[in-house]
């Protein structure tokens, strides 16, 4: 032991005698308050990773003692970071602006560590160049596929029953042209009622219509786990969560505790979740209830006559549903259902 102990002591008077302090104090503007600067020095094969905390105005320091020149990472987010090049002895000082650190900082101090910030942001003047290149492409782009979009919807509007309009409708969005999906779906079925295709675009179209943005969902009307008839219609007025699930799913297990917060959150402000199993089997999906303890409807699509109507062919599968029951978005999950359901209940409560 006492060997190891004169071997660190060594170590450490060896570093204080070769070593040199480096010294990087900064100020960040716009800082939130909240969040620790990561330093993250490369002098060896396993960086040295520092929490530093950073004052209400925004200002920090950090001290290190270093015997040879290396990187030094700075950053709140690992998307945005600050690359420092430090050698010892040095004292850099760091300005930037916490919503886009790496595009606004500026040191001084430290000679490598200016060179590449020029370099640095020569860069990303250049990177940024080809971003608004690629937007505007895109733009254009987009540009002449609405005209596309118009041109075929137009094609089709003049001569509805032409069974050749089979060909473009394909080109155009269902969510944005839903009329004129069903005008060629009401044309072609009238003029060829017994034709294979046109009958298979019909049952087709009737299924994606039924659930598209903006459409008023129909009535559900399935028994919970006492046999009693629970419709979707006691929900109306609320902003509603249809949630297609099994027993047997794992990804729709998963997802419950999510809803659960969810629930939880945004049930008094007028959110509710109806839950449809489509468990074959009453005992697993009893169990199930009896496991997960979810505190909303929970019915079981026994024939599987909904999940056939709106084409359920995959689950976990979800239907947000507004207070006036029209379908505001399908698939929705985490972050992006929870801003969803935040955003129509400000809607609702406007109202």
């Amino acid at each position: 032991m006492k060997h190891v102990f004169s071997f660190f002591t060594a170590l450490l008077l060896a570093q204080l005698l070769f070593g040199q302090e480096i010294s990087i104090k900064g100020k960040i503007k716009n800082y939130s308050g909240s969040d620790s600067l990561i330093v993250k020095i490369y002098s060896q094969p396993n960086p040295l990773e520092t929490k530093v905390g950073v004052s209400k105005k925004g200002e920090f320091s950090y001290n290190y003692i270093a015997t040879k020149t290396s990187f030094c990472y700075l950053y709140f987010s690992e998307n945005d970071v600050i690359t420092l090049f430090l050698s010892p002895n040095e004292k850099a000082s760091i300005a930037a602006d916490y919503t886009d650190m790496q595009g606004t900082y500026s040191v001084t101090g430290s000679d490598q560590s200016i060179v590449l910030e020029k370099n640095v942001h020569g860069l990303m003047k250049h990177l940024n160049t080809v971003e608004d290149l690629r937007k505007e492409y895109e733009a254009k782009v987009d540009s002449v596929n609405q005209k596309i979009q118009q041109d075929i919807a137009k094609a089709i509007k003049q001569n509805p029953s032409n069974y050749g309009n089979l060909t473009l409708i394909n080109s155009l969005n269902i969510d944005q042209y839903p009329d004129i999906y069903q005008l060629l779906d009401s044309a072609l079925f009238a003029t060829y009622p017994s034709d294979f295709i046109v009958t298979s675009f019909h049952n087709d179209i009737q299924k994606q219509l039924v659930l598209r943005t903006g459409s008023k969902i129909d009535e559900i009307s399935l028994p919970n786990q006492k046999l009693e008839t629970i419709n979707l219609s006691s929900l109306k007025g609320k902003v509603v969560l249809v949630d297609f699930w099994a027993s047997w799913c794992r990804p729709c297990r998963m997802e419950i505790p999510n809803f659960k917060k969810i629930y939880e959150t945004y049930h008094n402000d007028g959110f509710e979740i109806y839950s449809i199993s489509v468990d074959d089997e009453a005992s697993a999906w009893i169990k199930a209830l009896s496991q997960e303890q979810m505190p909303w409807a929970n019915v079981r699509d026994i024939n599987k006559e909904y999940s056939n109507k709106y084409n359920v062919s995959a689950i976990p599968f979800t239907v947000l549903i507004d207070a006036e029951g029209k379908v505001v978005a399908k698939g929705l999950r985490g972050d992006e259902l929870n801003e969803k359901i935040s955003s129509l209940l400000k809607t609702s409560y406007k109202k």
